[in-house]
């Protein structure tokens, strides 16, 4: 697997995945009631363990990389600056 040089790349693909935990949670219930099989709402409560681990995590890793960011580059983060808190 390659590794992504920049942090741009990195932050990508972890947004897509985050986004694709995201949107199959919204689709899981259509499938199960398209589906009407029990061992779908058997794994109901796993599935939605795992999908919001992945978008919480990455809202929250988000969140960490950003703060870090903003202490090794402080004059990035300042007020009109490029994410201007």
């Amino acid at each position: 697997m390659a590794r992504a040089q920049r942090p741009v790349d990195r932050w990508r693909h972890r947004r897509a995945m985050a986004w694709a935990a995201f949107v199959g949670s919204m689709l899981f219930p259509i499938l199960v009631l398209a589906g009407e099989d029990v061992a779908l709402v058997g794994i109901a409560g796993p599935f939605y363990v795992f999908t919001g681990a992945v978008v919480g995590a990455y809202i929250g890793f988000a969140t960490v990389d950003d703060r870090w960011q903003a202490e090794r580059e402080p004059w990035r983060y300042e007020q009109g600056g490029e994410h201007g808190r």
